[in-house]
């Protein structure tokens, strides 16, 4: 393009020179204007050339800067739609994240975190940019601290091994409200060439609601899966009790419960007994073997359910004061419900909680329904087997035959009637066996009727002759009905088979007079069918026929249709027989027979029936006559009204009055709106009233206390009129002395002749005595408990002496058992000081620091505590405002203003009499002990003092011993001393000398003591080291099999001298570790020293060496004297020796083997001995820790040293 625009410049220039100079030739007309002329049209035609050409080049290169303006353009036109649709997905995006909680973030790694994070990731921490500093550090301590740590691990692996994207879940205390919430991390972090991470970025949910769901929903698994498998074991089982244990001990652990009860009440109903337990050991849980059961029941309240905790207080109900008895904090009750019938509870509890939760009380009644659901399940198989047992009873007690068959028909059982009447046996009967005691004219006909019936479904009835055993035969009518299960279906045939011969032969013989009768006994009939009550008709004036409606005929015992006139039958008895009073009327007497002679109508004669069975019936009877058309009599008719029911209730009642006026026992009786209308003599004399009169103008409600009225009216009525009768206990009130009098009633219904309630009765015994003895039977129990817990506390502080290294906590459970045993709210103990002589607060509890801040100060006046010390006994202060001990307002105000009314001191005495201290009890009121109180402080007083003086003791006692080790330690050090000038001389007597045998002897004497007595001084201070915890280790690069060669070399003159075989199993390869090698090489020179002092000259010592992964074994083993048994459980004490000689000849102070103990230890190892006995040799091992080592192990030789 630059070409281009050079070209048209000269171009221009060249037209303008032309131009002028042809303007110029215009007047100049010389050669030399012309030769210039030509010049310039020579040089305008190169130029027009030149400029052609760079025109042609610019237009080349415009057209292709045109091209790639183009191209350009294109590109920005197809760019312009995708950035608009980015923007429009970060819109999106941010829009996303705000309504699904996620939080975006960015961190420039190479920058110290520095982090950019979106609004909604502010929202979701609770800071705002402001507070917040944008670091990785700054996030960090927004982490809950317990995963703080974890999630540090998490990214610090996550870089470490590069890895380009990772997640995590976790916990942050968002900053805006302090709450809890979880955030799920997805990043992804990008590294540069060598690895480091730049820049990292990602996005936070809040996950919290997710998290609370999953905890909700395992919790809910949880305890679906303790229901199904509570539902599918219990079941399975026939006798639950082992399951229902197992099953709460899982609730238990479920629950983090202690303990569990299951109560069932017994046969006879009245009380609840123990079923199952855990939590308790037998002997805790003695008097909890059996619980009332009104008490109980009653104690369950509305709900059913009944729970404590140490906010309630304590009520008079009985789950809940046996919970508090064994100390539990909070407890759920459910009964056992069977059909709406309590038959038992089942109770969890908790010495650490003071409530539980609503879900873990819906688990519980969940179980509790489970085991009431199996309970149930029991009670009606053992129900249906007694219902069974008791059906087979009644089907071989009825005279009818009973069969039963299957589906299909086929005969499965006959009774032993069956048996007994057709000869054949249960086995022949079976199956279409049956057939063949029918006649034989009769089977088509049944078999057709018991076809179609099995086919359909249909009940079965049929009446044909069946052989008896002696083969005559009888007629039966045969009725069969299908049971069914659930589905419809038909599971048996059950039949019975009833003798109807005589019937049927009967009914033969009467049909011909009956067929002439029907017409004229139709109307009759009727009337006397629809009539209630018994209508008897004698046709004619002897009574010979007499009929009547049915309910005559039950009424007089005659089956329906058979003449009633009262003929004597086969055996001589009649079908029924007329009394009155006591006496039988004769045929001729009864109202019928006088009708019928004198023709007077008879009426409200009251008679009494005797039936043939024994039966007897009650009526009120009345009769008149019947005439013809000739006014003649022709017969009579009677009626009988039924009154038995009526005479039943007065002869009932009459009994009853007699019998209740008898009684020493209450019985009383009130209708429905509770006014009393009958108490007998003996309830009258028991609640205080003078007559019966009197006692129905009270309201029921005037014979009990207020405070029970609510209960029995509310509550307890209810339960009567639900179930029909209960027992309860109560409290009667005398009307006259206002006592209590506790009864035991027995409460059920009064019904009128319909059925219907008419009022209450109740029958009641005086438990005054009883409730008297049961109340003074708990409270000893209290107090044993009491006295129980007092000493467990006594023992728990001895214990915790011994386990305690020190008085500080021992005497902080003095003070809170005094307190405890006391009755106290406040505490303290006080010790003499041994500097001042004064008394000092060192323990207590209830007090502020400023109250102890001021009796510490001299300046104060005595306490009671300064008295009982001096006195040398007990001073009780029942009031401080009324004491002359707190005369002094500053000691007095002191007292009140720390809450205390009250003070006991006892002095704290050594068992020679010596003052250590007091302890001192504070109460918030006015107070005195009682006698048990202070019997048990005693004891306690007792104990602590003994225990302070231990104390002492032991004190005394470690440092004297501090003050041993310390003598030890210099008494080493300064015998160390002369042996450096010692060994000096000899050496320069030895130099300057002239050779002596005597001399030179004399000179091995003293070196050689003087060796000896090294060793014991470096021995002792050893020793002293390890008692200071001063004995430390030098390690370095150690090869052990080079280090015991040196160490058996040295050793070697020893053995030598007294003609030991020494024999030496070593490895060929090296062993190195790190460790400390003189202190190694001391301890193999101590056991070698030791076997050698203690093998009897010409014995045998051993030393192997065994190499096992990573661990080395050292043996020194001897077939010397041996070690007694007595003696290897303190081996390795300090100055610890075999039995020596008289002479001391093995010499020593018994400190080797202590060392040889510590250096192992020191260098992870042990020390093993071991020994058959005195005079059977001894071997030590020491095992220490080495890095595996590969090679053969080779024997050295041995090596006797005996000389020839």
């Amino acid at each position: 393009m630059g070409a281009g625009f050079a070209a048209t410049g000269l171009s221009v220039a060249a037209s303008i020179s032309l131009l002028a100079f042809l303007s110029d030739a215009m007047t100049v007309s010389n050669s030399a204007q012309s030769l210039r002329l030509a010049l310039l049209f020579t040089i305008g035609a190169v130029l027009s050339c030149g400029i052609s050409r760079l025109r042609k080049s610019e237009q080349r290169a415009f057209k292709a800067v045109l091209e790639q303006q183009f191209l350009l353009d294109q590109a920005l036109a197809e760019r312009r739609p995708l950035e608009a649709a980015l923007h429009e997905r970060d819109h999106l995006l941010e829009l996303s994240q705000k309504i699904v909680q996620v939080a975006s973030f960015e961190a420039d790694l190479a920058q110290n975190g520095r982090h950019r994070v979106s609004s909604q990731w502010y929202r979701i921490y609770g800071v705002t940019p402001e507070t917040f500093q944008h670091s990785c550090n700054a996030w960090l301590n927004m982490v809950h601290p317990d995963d703080r740590d974890t999630v540090k691990s998490e990214v610090e692996a996550v870089v470490a091994g590069q890895i380009p994207e990772f997640s995590s879940e976790f916990r942050i205390v968002r900053q805006s409200d302090l709450t809890v919430r979880w955030i799920e991390l997805r990043a992804s972090i990008r590294y540069d060439t060598e690895g480091r991470p730049v820049h990292m970025s990602g996005s936070n949910i809040d996950i919290t609601e997710r998290k609370q769901a999953e905890q909700t929903m395992a919790a809910s698994e949880q305890r679906f899966k303790l229901l199904a498998e509570t539902s599918a074991r219990l079941l399975a089982a026939d006798e639950p009790r082992s399951i229902i244990e197992d099953l709460c001990r899982a609730v238990m652990r479920h629950l983090g419960c202690d303990c569990f009860f299951n109560f069932l009440l017994d046969d006879a109903g009245g009380t609840f007994r123990l079923n199952a337990w855990a939590g308790f050991s037998a002997e805790e849980i003695r008097d909890l073997e059996c619980l009332d059961c009104s008490r109980t029941c009653r104690g369950f309240g509305i709900g059913g359910r009944e729970s404590t905790d140490d906010t309630v207080p304590p009520a008079p109900r009985p789950c809940i004061t046996r919970a508090r008895s064994y100390g539990l904090r909070a407890c759920v009750c459910h009964p056992l419900l069977v059909q709406g019938r309590v038959i038992g509870t089942l109770l969890f509890g908790t010495k650490t909680r003071t409530a539980f939760t609503a879900e873990e009380v819906d688990l519980m009644k969940s179980v509790a329904d489970q085991v009431a659901i199996a309970m149930q399940r029991i009670f009606d198989q053992r129900s249906l087997k007694a219902s069974e047992a008791r059906f087979r009873t009644i089907l071989q007690a009825v005279p009818s035959l009973t069969m039963e068959s299957d589906p299909d028909g086929n005969n499965t059982f006959v009774s032993e009637r069956w048996c007994a009447y057709t000869g054949l046996s249960p086995e022949q009967s079976a199956g279409k066996g049956w057939l063949s005691a029918l006649h034989s004219d009769d089977v088509p006909k049944v078999m057709s009727r018991w076809s179609k019936a099995t086919c359909t479904g249909a009940s079965f009835e049929s009446q044909h002759r069946l052989r008896s055993a002696d083969g005559s035969f009888r007629w039966f009518i045969a009725r069969a009905l299908p049971d069914r299960n659930t589905d419809g279906e038909i599971i048996r045939w059950t039949g019975s088979l009833t003798d109807v011969d005589d019937l049927v032969r009967t009914e033969e013989a009467l049909r011909a007079s009956e067929a002439r009768a029907l017409a004229a006994n139709v109307q009759m009939r009727t009337i006397m069918q629809t009539a209630r009550v018994a209508i008897c008709v004698a046709h004619d004036p002897q009574c010979r026929l007499i009929t009547g409606n049915t309910q005559a005929h039950q009424l007089l015992g005659v089956p329906d249709g058979e003449n009633l006139a009262a003929k004597p039958e086969v055996n001589g008895t009649t079908p029924y027989r007329f009394f009155s009073n006591g006496r039988e009327i004769p045929h001729h007497d009864l109202p019928m027979r006088r009708v019928l002679k004198t023709g007077e109508i008879v009426e409200d004669v009251e008679l009494e029936i005797v039936r043939a069975d024994g039966t007897r019936r009650f009526v009120l009877s009345a009769a008149a006559p019947l005439y013809d058309n000739a006014g003649r009599i022709r017969g009579a008719t009677v009626t009988f009204l039924d009154i038995t029911e009526r005479k039943q209730i007065e002869i009932e009642r009459q009994k009853f009055v007699s019998f209740a006026d008898q009684s020493t026992e209450f019985i009383g009786m009130c209708d429905l709106e509770f006014h009393p209308f009958y108490i007998n003599d003996a309830g009258l004399r028991l609640v205080g009233l003078d007559s019966l009169a009197q006692a129905r103008r009270m309201p029921l409600k005037s014979f009990t206390f207020p405070e029970d009225q609510k209960f029995l009216f509310e509550e307890f009525f209810t339960r009567v009129q639900r179930e029909g009768r209960t027992e309860l206990e109560i409290r009667f009130r005398h009307f006259k002395t206002g006592a209590a009098i506790w009864m035991m009633c027995n409460v059920f219904h009064i019904r009128d002749a319909n059925g219907e309630p008419a009022g209450f009765a109740t029958v009641g015994r005086d438990i005054t005595e009883r409730k008297q003895a049961q109340q003074a039977l708990a409270a000893a129990n209290d107090r044993l408990a009491a006295d129980l817990d007092a000493m467990t506390r006594l023992q728990a502080i001895g214990a915790l002496f011994v386990r305690e290294d020190g008085l500080p906590a021992v005497l902080d459970q003095i003070v809170q058992t005094a307190i405890a045993i006391a009755g106290a709210e406040r505490g303290h103990v006080q010790l003499v000081d041994a500097s001042s002589g004064q008394l000092r607060i060192v323990a207590q509890r209830g007090f502020e620091p400023d109250f102890v801040d001021f009796w510490h100060n001299a300046l104060v006046g005595p306490g009671p505590w300064d008295a009982a010390m001096a006195w040398g006994k007990r001073v009780i202060v029942e009031d401080v405002t009324s004491s002359l001990i707190f005369k002094d307002p500053p000691e007095l105000q002191a007292m009140l203003k720390a809450g205390a009314r009250a003070v006991q001191s006892t002095p704290l005495l050594s068992r020679s009499g010596r003052p250590l201290g007091v302890i001192s009890t504070h109460y918030g009121t006015p107070h005195r002990p009682n006698e048990r109180a202070l019997r048990l402080l005693d004891l306690l007083v007792r104990q602590t003092a003994d225990i302070i003086e231990r104390a002492q003791a032991e004190a005394a006692l470690k440092e004297a011993d501090l003050r041993k080790n310390e003598f030890i330690a210099m008494l080493g050090h300064e015998l160390r001393n002369p042996l450096a000038p010692i060994r000096n001389a000899v050496h320069l007597i030895r130099k300057f000398d002239t050779p002596n045998p005597r001399m030179q002897w004399a000179q091995e004497v003293i070196n050689r003591q003087v060796d000896h007595l090294t060793r014991l001084v470096d021995d002792l201070l050893d020793v002293s080291r390890i008692v200071q915890g001063k004995f430390k280790l030098q390690r370095t690069p150690v090869d052990l099999t080079a280090l015991l060669s040196q160490t058996i070399e040295a050793a070697q003159p020893q053995f030598e001298a007294r003609r030991h075989l020494f024999t030496v199993s070593l490895p060929k390869y090296p062993l190195r570790f790190e460790a400390d090698p003189v202190r190694l090489t001391q301890m193999i020179s101590n056991l070698l020293d030791n076997a050698n002092k203690y093998t009897p000259d010409g014995g045998r010592i051993w030393l192997n060496v065994d190499h096992a992964d990573n661990e080395v074994a050292i043996s020194v083993r001897d077939n010397g004297e041996g070690i007694p048994g007595t003696l290897l459980p303190h081996l390795f004490d300090v100055f610890t020796q075999s039995e020596r000689t008289l002479d001391r000849a093995q010499g020593g102070l018994g400190l080797g083997l202590t060392i040889v103990q510590k250096i192992a230890a020191l260098h992870g190892g042990r020390v093993e001995v071991s020994s058959a006995g005195p005079g059977r040799g001894s071997e030590f091992i020491v095992r220490l820790p080495l890095g595996r080592c590969k090679g053969e192990m080779k024997t050295a030789p041995a090596r006797n040293a005996q000389t020839a």
